[in-house]
């Protein structure tokens, strides 16, 4: 009676377990496939950069420039020097110091180049050489400095010498003193603001349209 019990309890243990080989017909269960993801969406075409956009132009006041010409001619009548005018001229009126037509005789005087926004001039001195340079192009202003007012002038100290930036007739002009002496990053500018000025105030206009 004790074995029948046995092997009774045995039978019943074992159908409660799940059978340890598959049947021929029972397929195995295989996990679901995982989802692949869909393709990106496209995205519209980027704007082209412009890397070298057009730059801005001032308004130049003409009427004006041919008046202050007609007036410096007509004071001075040898004061002339050999620059374009007219549909030839450059895009802003040219301004050169008083005594440009005397430093224009010499072999090293005016050194004068048109370019296609204004022009470049260099006139030789004892002293210092002054670079002027004309321009249409409005530029960014520095941080932290004032817009430049039509008329208005900025003194400033360079490791050669020194610069006056200033505006007239719309256009952009800049005159540096660059000093002959070497030592001019050590002893400070060969020109003052003084002197500066001064000479700015005595550019007269050689060449308009």
């Amino acid at each position: 009676m004790i074995r029948a019990c046995v092997i009774a309890t045995a039978i019943l243990a074992l159908g409660a377990c799940e059978p340890l080989v598959r049947s021929p017909g029972q397929k195995a269960e295989l996990p679901p496939p995982e989802e692949q993801p869909g393709p990106a969406p496209e995205r519209p075409p980027a704007d082209p950069i412009d890397a070298d956009p057009e730059p801005r132009r001032a308004t130049i006041d003409w009427n004006s420039a041919r008046a202050d010409y007609a007036a410096a001619q007509a004071e001075n009548p040898d004061a002339r020097v050999e620059i374009a005018s007219g549909s030839d001229a450059t895009p802003v009126p040219v301004l050169l110091p008083g005594n440009a037509v005397s430093a224009a005789s010499g072999p090293d005087g005016l050194q004068f180049r048109p370019l296609n926004d204004g022009y470049f001039a260099v006139i030789k001195g004892e002293t210092y050489d002054m670079l002027i340079n004309g321009t249409d192009r409005i530029g960014p202003t520095p941080p932290g400095a004032a817009q430049m007012e039509e008329g208005s002038a900025r003194f400033e100290e360079t490791m050669t010498g020194a610069q006056v930036s200033f505006k007239r007739y719309g256009a952009s002009y800049l005159v540096e003193f660059a000093c002959k002496d070497p030592a001019t990053a050590i002893k400070g500018a060969c020109v003052t603001e003084e002197e500066a000025m001064l000479v700015i105030e005595d550019m007269l206009i050689a060449g308009t349209r």
